[in-house]
């Protein structure tokens, strides 16, 4: 390689055996442009952390990490690859060094903002407090819905109900009120899992639809006439109509129940006017405090890794 491509005292690679100073390491780091960090199991790699560091002046540098290192889950920024798929990461390298300057400089900004508010000693209080927490927690006895008046016991969350008991008390029902939450139990929750820069954003101001078959069985549900059928959930009402607008019969909760939907038996309503909301619309509102709390949010969202700011008609 240096001899195709290097130059005289300049090789194009330089390799250093021997220990490295921290001092060294650093000033190595601040002379890249981009790191790339190819490990194929490490799970506490600090490389891509002392980069940032290194950089912390310029705020400018690219990163491309294994998907197989622990820090690859935090760095949003950072551009993952398999270090096994070689074409995968030449095409990485390409990306990286012909990025424009702006966007490169964004997604730099979203991980050196993380590293620079870690300190290690909150890491060790944090995880001997989830330590402590982990060995003291003892199960208890949780009243819940269950056959009869049975008691269930909480250890790492409530047990699955019997599903011969469920279809037992949904057919001697005569009238039956289903309350479903949408994220967590109509569909997957994804909204915690830290993602590549701009994936989290997306994610979390739109969503996924469900599955197609989920809402055939939530239509099959309004339709037994001894069914009243709710879906509540914390998106927004345009989200909620978009996902289940075609489901005849079905109440909806927008928000938390900030905007609603009634269930309207045999009725047709179709139209975003069928939203009712629980504060007065006339434009008369207190927004003060909207105002307010955007602004304090977004200092926390520069520091909170994977964090952003969603707007909406009850909260931020």
């Amino acid at each position: 390689v240096n001899k195709e491509f290097g130059q005289p005292g300049q090789p194009a690679v330089v390799i250093r055996e021997g220990e490295v100073t921290v001092d060294d390491r650093l000033s190595i780091l601040q002379a890249a442009d981009v790191l790339l960090d190819t490990s194929i199991n490490d799970g506490l790699n600090l490389h891509p952390f002392l980069f940032c560091s290194a950089h912390a002046s310029d705020k400018k540098g690219s990163m491309i990490t294994s998907e197989f290192t622990g820090c690859s889950s935090v760095l949003v920024g950072a551009t993952k690859v398999n270090p096994w798929n070689t074409q995968a990461v030449m095409d990485a390298m390409h990306a990286v060094v012909t990025e424009d300057d702006e966007e490169r400089d964004k997604k730099f900004k979203v991980d050196n903002s993380y590293v620079s508010s870690q300190r290690l000693s909150v890491w060790m209080r944090t995880n001997l407090s989830e330590l402590k927490q982990a060995r003291t927690a003892q199960g208890g006895p949780v009243k819940g819905l269950g056959a009869g008046g049975a008691v269930l016991f909480m250890e790492r969350g409530y047990r699955h109900l019997s599903v011969e008991a469920v279809l037992h008390d949904y057919r001697q029902a005569r009238s039956r009120v289903i309350l479903l939450d949408n994220e967590g139990t109509l569909a997957p929750d994804r909204r915690q899992v830290i993602r590549p820069y701009g994936a989290q954003e997306t994610l979390d101001r739109v969503g996924q639809p469900l599955d197609p078959q989920v809402l055939d069985c939530l239509q099959a549900l309004c339709e037994d006439r001894n069914n009243t059928v709710v879906v509540i959930s914390g998106r927004s009402s345009n989200i909620m109509e978009e996902w289940f607008g075609r489901i005849k019969d079905l109440g909806m909760c927008a928000e938390h129940g900030f905007y609603c939907v009634p269930p309207f038996k045999g009725k047709q309503h179709k139209g975003v006017n069928r939203w009712q909301c629980m504060q007065d619309q006339s434009g008369q509102a207190d927004k003060e405090w909207k105002t307010i709390c955007e602004t304090l949010m977004k200092q926390y969202v520069k520091r909170v890794q994977g964090s952003v700011l969603e707007s909406k008609g009850s909260a931020v």
